[in-house]
């Protein structure tokens, strides 16, 4: 089997059932599109100004998340192999904390009651 890293294309890798690595010691914070849109049109109405991080409230590992999708899309979790980015050499280095803090953006349209 082709052992291949996830960018892009997770439904295709789980159609052809190809095995696949993913980094499970990388946090980050992903957002749908619908909610960027959302998110981008309340800072827009609020009148906003300086530098806001968009993401989610919460983190999780790249490698919990492609799990979570599989199985919101009935697939196969099997082909998903965790590993870490000690295991891969990189030129740069990879900090394991990518989650980004949206508390100011949270905090200025006060959105963490809703």
């Amino acid at each position: 089997m082709i052992i291949k890293m996830i960018n892009f294309g997770l439904i295709v890798l789980f159609k052809e059932k190809t095995l696949f690595k993913v980094l499970g010691d990388i946090n980050f914070s992903p957002l749908l599109v619908n909610s960027f849109v959302q998110i981008l049109h309340q800072s827009i109405e609020a009148d906003l100004k300086g530098m806001y991080h968009f993401g989610s409230k919460d983190y999780v590992s790249k490698y919990k998340f492609i799990k979570m999708m599989a199985k919101k899309f009935n697939m196969p979790s099997s082909l998903i192999n965790k590993y870490s980015v000690f295991d891969i050499d990189l030129v740069a280095k990879r900090p394991h904390e990518m989650y980004l803090n949206s508390g100011k953006f949270f905090k200025d349209l006060d959105l963490y009651q809703k």
